[in-house]
């Protein structure tokens, strides 16, 4: 296995940097939504965004990677706005449909209504 960390994701110390790549990171024209799901068939992100539903799919990167590159609007605003709420939606390998808070989210609040 270190050999194929080394291989895939640069060694040990470049893996511990994953907090730079995972999650929603922004750049200058959009944002890419990366998670680590290695035993996911299908994988979504779900939100406000989009009504919660399965139109933004994820795209299988190997090594257990997903990611999804939303571009900004052409006004320049994101299609995810901040304080957005969002979940991941992973199909299984036994094909059970899981919705989850994404793994790398930094900031989260808890609704006490709910």
């Amino acid at each position: 296995w270190k050999n194929e960390l080394q291989e895939k994701e640069g060694g040990l110390a470049k893996f511990a940097e994953g907090y730079k790549i995972f999650g929603i990171t922004r750049d200058e024209s959009g944002v890419t939504y990366r998670e680590w799901l290695p035993g996911a068939r299908q994988v979504f992100l779900v939100g406000e965004f989009n009504g919660w539903s399965n139109e933004t799919p994820l795209t299988s990167e190997g090594f257990g990677r997903w990611a999804v590159r939303l571009p900004d609007r052409e006004n320049g605003t994101p299609v995810v706005p901040h304080r957005c709420q969002v979940k991941v939606r992973i199909e299984t390998q036994d094909g059970q449909w899981i919705d989850r808070v994404p793994a790398w989210t930094r900031v989260a609040w808890q609704d006490h209504s709910t």
